[in-house]
C-alpha cells in the first residue's frame, strides 16, 4: 500500500470514528490532499470514501452553512472529473457515490435554491443516464428523497428546472429498461442480474427502478408522465422498424410501474394508450407486456366499459401462447375482480 493511500485510510478511520471533527479537517490543507487523491489510481476510491464521509458529517445538525458552502465549492470540479472518466465504469461508480451523498445531504437546500446546485444536479442526471446499470441504481434513493421534499414545497414544484429534470429522467429510465439487443448471448447470471434490476422490489434502504418512475408521475403529473412512453411507442410504430421489439416492450413495462400513481379519472392519455395496445406487433415479449398492462389498469378500465370486449379477446388469445399464459391468467383474474359488473352485463 502506497504511503499516501495509507495516510488517507487512516484519516478516513479517524473522521468516521469522530476522533477528528470534520470542521477541523476542512479548515486545513488535508482537504487538498483528499481531493488530490482523485488524480491517483491507488487513492481514488479512498478519496471518494473520505469525501462522502465529510459531506455526510458536515450536514448533520447543527448545520454549519459556511462549512457546507466551502465543501460544495470543492465538489463542483468533480463534474470535470466525471466527464473525463466516463470510459471507466468503476471510477464513475465511485464518483456517483460522492454526487449522491451530496445530493441527499443537501436535498433541502437544492429544493430551496436549485440554480445554486445546478452542477450537482447535472452530474446526478449524467450518472442516472449511465449505461453501466450499477451506477444509475445508486441514484434511485436520491430521486425519491428529492421527490418527497418537492411535494412538501408547492413553490419549488413550479420551478421549470425540476420539471425538465424529471421529464428527462423518464426517458433515461425507459432506456435502462430495454432488453439489450444481445440479451440472448448473456450468461445465465447476467440475465438474472438484468431481470433483478427491472423487477427489484422496494426495501427500507434501496429503491427500485419502478419507484423512480412513480416519483416522476408524482412530479410531472400522470398525463405528462404517461405521455412519455406513449410517444416512444408511437415513434417506434411510425418508424417502420418491425424487428426492434425492445423499443416497444420497455415503454410498456414503464406503464405498469407508473400505474399506482395514476388516478382512475385520467382521461387524456390512457384512452389513447389502451386503444393502441391491440395494434402493437405480435411479438411474444410485446404480447406478454400488453397483457400485463391491461391487468394493471383493470380498475381504470372498469370506468371505460367500451374497452372490455377487445381486452377479453386479447387476453383470451394469450392462453394459447405458452409465453403469455401466466400473464393472461393474472390479467383475467384482475379483470374479473375490478370489472365484474361490466362483465356481468356483457355476458348476460
Amino acid at each position: 500500500m502506497a504511503i499516501e493511500e495509507f495516510r488517507l485510510r487512516a484519516l478516513h478511520s479517524w473522521i468516521h470514528s469522530k476522533d477528528i471533527p470534520v470542521k477541523d479537517v476542512v479548515a486545513t490543507s488535508l482537504m487538498t490532499n483528499i481531493f488530490s487523491g482523485l488524480s491517483s489510481q491507488d487513492c481514488f476510491e479512498i478519496s471518494c470514501d473520505l469525501i462522502c464521509e465529510i459531506v455526510f458529517l458536515a450536514t448533520r445538525e447543527p448545520r454549519d452553512m459556511a462549512l457546507v458552502e466551502h465543501i460544495y465549492n470543492l465538489l463542483t470540479p468533480l463534474n470535470d472529473t466525471l466527464s473525463q472518466s466516463l470510459d471507466d465504469c468503476f471510477k464513475v461508480k465511485d464518483i456517483c457515490r460522492v454526487f449522491v451523498e451530496a445530493g441527499e445531504s443537501y436535498v433541502d437546500l437544492i429544493v430551496s435554491s436549485p440554480q445554486h446546485f445546478e452542477k450537482l444536479l447535472d452530474g446526478i442526471l449524467i450518472l442516472s443516464d449511465y449505461d453501466f446499470l450499477d451506477v444509475p441504481q445508486i441514484t434511485f434513493n436520491f430521486w425519491h428523497t428529492l421527490t418527497d421534499q418537492l411535494l412538501l414545497n408547492a413553490e419549488a414544484m413550479k420551478n421549470p428546472l425540476f420539471f425538465s429534470m424529471y421529464d428527462r429522467l423518464v426517458g433515461m429510465i425507459i432506456k435502462h429498461l430495454k432488453y439489450p439487443a444481445d440479451f440472448g448471448d448473456f450468461s445465465a447470471a447476467e440475465r438474472d442480474e438484468f431481470r433483478e434490476f427491472r423487477y427489484l422490489m422496494i426495501s427500507h434502504t434501496r429503491h427500485a427502478i419502478g419507484d423512480v418512475l412513480k416519483d416522476c408521475v408524482r412530479i410531472l403529473g400522470e398525463t405528462v408522465a404517461l405521455g412519455k412512453p406513449f410517444e416512444q411507442i408511437m415513434a417506434q410504430m411510425n418508424s417502420g422498424e418491425t424487428n426492434n421489439w425492445q423499443a416497444i416492450e420497455a415503454p410498456l413495462f414503464s406503464l405498469r410501474a407508473m400505474c399506482i400513481e395514476v388516478s382512475l379519472k385520467e382521461a387524456t392519455i390512457l384512452p389513447q394508450i389502451m386503444t393502441l395496445l391491440p395494434q402493437l406487433p405480435q411479438h411474444p415479449k410485446i404480447r406478454y407486456a400488453v397483457i400485463l398492462v391491461m391487468g394493471r389498469y383493470a380498475e381504470w378500465t372498469n370506468n371505460h366499459p367500451e374497452l372490455i370486449q377487445y381486452q377479453l379477446q386479447y387476453v383470451s388469445a394469450g392462453f394459447e401462447d405458452k409465453e403469455s399464459v401466466a400473464a393472461a391468467a393474472q390479467t383475467f383474474k384482475d379483470l374479473c375482480k375490478f370489472c365484474s359488473k361490466v362483465l356481468y352485463y356483457l355476458i348476460f
